[in-house]
């Protein structure tokens, strides 16, 4: 379950399904994602073929998940939920 948001945007979209400061050429796969990720019970559960599921260097304890190129779905884990998640460009 997704407890809280580092991206206002991320939330509006998830929450409202806002738009406005998302790429629309994302749109869908941040919605899966989101989907995916309110669904997983563990970290790990987002370790799916294509999806690039790491840990980014020099976030101690973040998670990530491929969105597009150098952006990721990051997000941290606390008490078996999805906390401080964010889209970040990481190199």
């Amino acid at each position: 379950m997704i407890r809280s948001f580092r991206n206002r945007s991320l939330r509006k979209f998830w929450e409202r399904g806002e738009v406005q400061s998302i790429p629309t050429d994302w749109t869908e796969k941040i919605e899966k994602l989101l989907d995916l990720l309110d669904k997983a019970r563990a970290p790990e559960d987002m370790a799916l073929p294509g999806l690039f599921y790491g840990y980014p260097e020099g976030t101690k304890g973040r998670f990530a998940v491929s969105v597009s190129k150098g952006w990721r779905l990051t997000f941290s884990w606390k008490n078996g939920e999805a906390v401080e998640v964010d889209l970040e460009e990481l190199n």
